[in-house]
């Protein structure tokens, strides 16, 4: 397999035309094969004009107009093959793919931003893991799991500014990387330095809440990982 940029950002709504235009033509600037969408605001609607300004394979899981939306695009030049697709009211996209004769699972998640709900959404999440793979199942597999987390992996390491527990590990989350062995790709390359993906307004508080999460078999291949500013978004 060649060289594969992969790439994920909370766009905060995406159906405004221009803005599709300055967005997608960036994520090409960036050379990005496959882009992890959160927060599309699309709809069945639009689907088809979004294929069209895109030129290349997309897949969605959307909410409302106004409201998350999840989608995965893949560059138009990139082979893939044998697609299964599951989605979840806009918060939670899963592609089963083959890419270059290499099995991959692609796990895009928009969590919610209130603790309840992002607890119930993160046991879903984990059941939704147990029912369908083991570790056996995900020993051929390359596991990317990227999107907006809504809460941090590392208190100490990846807030700046108030501490609450709002910000706290989330358990669920907790056990998915342990039950399937896998690890924050960014912190691995960046075991001691501070760098975050969304400031509020005063800039008083930072977070990094927008991560990836890998299995080893993604984690042997990669080459490096990176946290960017982007075009017309509150999210690096």
């Amino acid at each position: 397999m060649t060289a594969c940029h992969f790439l994920s950002l909370n766009v905060r709504g995406l159906r405004n035309k221009e803005k599709r235009n300055q967005m997608f033509s960036w994520f090409r600037h960036q050379k990005a094969n496959v882009v992890l969408l959160q927060e599309t605001y699309w709809s069945r609607d639009i689907e088809n004009i979004v294929r069209n300004e895109w030129r290349g394979p997309c897949f969605f899981s959307h909410g409302s107009n106004h409201s998350c939306g999840v989608a995965i695009l893949f560059d138009p030049n990139l082979a893939i093959e044998q697609v299964k697709v599951n989605g979840k009211e806009g918060r939670l996209l899963i592609i089963n793919v083959k890419i270059s004769d290499i099995n991959m699972m692609l796990v895009n998640v928009y969590a919610p931003t209130q603790k309840k709900f992002r607890d119930k959404f993160y046991s879903s999440l984990l059941q939704n893991f147990k029912k369908q793979y083991s570790n056996e199942d995900l020993k051929e597999t390359e596991v990317i799991l990227g999107g907006d987390w809504n809460c941090v992996i590392s208190v100490k390491n990846d807030v700046q500014g108030t501490k609450s527990k709002f910000y706290c590990r989330n358990r669920y989350l907790q056990k998915i990387i342990k039950k399937y062995s896998l690890c924050d790709i960014w912190r691995k390359f960046n075991p001691k330095r501070k760098q975050f993906t969304w400031r509020n307004l005063s800039l008083k508080r930072a977070l990094r809440m927008d991560f990836w999460i890998v299995n080893n078999n993604i984690y042997k291949r990669t080459v490096s990982t990176d946290i960017r500013p982007a075009v017309r978004a509150d999210h690096n």
